[in-house]
């Protein structure tokens, strides 16, 4: 069985810092990382958990407005096939 954290270590270290998502990842992280105790470590899981959810949701409202445009598009097309 694996180690999770050598998991973990190995992709950091095979990512090129010349990786933009990389690099704003690395960023974005130590902006917001101050303090290295267990509650720091947490509540900034939790903010990335957050972000993660509220990002995902957008892509799903979007998806939603293509879903409602593509629906009446869909009937027409089925309708002149038909």
């Amino acid at each position: 069985m694996a180690n999770p954290l050598l998991h973990r270590v190995t992709a950091v270290l095979s990512s090129a810092y010349s990786d933009t998502e990389f690099r704003e990842t690395l960023s974005a992280l130590d902006e917001r990382a101050t303090n290295h105790d267990a509650e720091s470590r947490r509540q900034l899981r939790l903010h990335l958990q957050r972000d993660v959810i509220e990002h995902d949701g957008h892509v799903v409202d979007e998806f939603g407005k293509i879903a409602d445009v593509s629906t009446p598009t869909r009937a027409q097309v089925y309708s002149l096939l038909f």
